[in-house]
């Protein structure tokens, strides 16, 4: 109820029946889990490669993986913006994901965002150029690392 209120103000945030993939993203997301389970020891690897980017090695059975050692390093305060891989149904705008390299959420929502406002800044080289909104996903695909899904906008000033 709260997505729809939002989004009648916000074109760009999905309304409740806009929060899950489209339905070619959906077959896409089946897909690439697939592959990623071929080829990964462990969905939580390919993240810290693929968003962290930490290097992989490659198992005996052609798997990869991350080395504990580097998973221990990782910095617990660093945070990454990204395009959702899988986005939304959403008709405006863009989804991406801001991902924490911890498991709960250690930010309060203001500082979360702050982070995001800083990660747009930069990626529109604008002060206010944009609008965004995000929320914290109740059924997590990756709930090993704590994120949220952004939906922003760019805007004439």
């Amino acid at each position: 109820e709260e997505l729809d209120v939002l989004h009648d103000q916000y074109n760009f945030v999905p309304n409740r029946d806009g929060v899950r993939p489209s339905p070619e993203a959906k077959i896409a997301k089946a897909e690439k889990l697939e592959e990623l389970s071929g080829n990964w020891k462990d969905f939580t690897d390919f993240i810290y490669v693929s968003v962290f980017e930490l290097p992989a090695l490659d198992l005996p059975d052609g798997k990869k993986t991350v080395a504990n050692r580097h998973k221990d390093r990782l910095d617990k305060k660093m945070f990454v913006f990204q395009k959702q891989m899988f986005p939304y149904l959403i008709h405006e705008g863009h989804h991406w994901v801001m991902w924490y390299a911890t498991k709960e959420q250690e930010k309060s929502d203001e500082e979360v965002t702050a982070d995001v406002n800083k990660e747009l800044k930069k990626l529109t080289n604008s002060d206010d150029g944009f609008e965004f909104g995000w929320y914290v996903n109740p059924k997590m695909t990756v709930p090993e690392f704590f994120h949220v899904q952004v939906f922003w906008r760019e805007v004439e000033i």
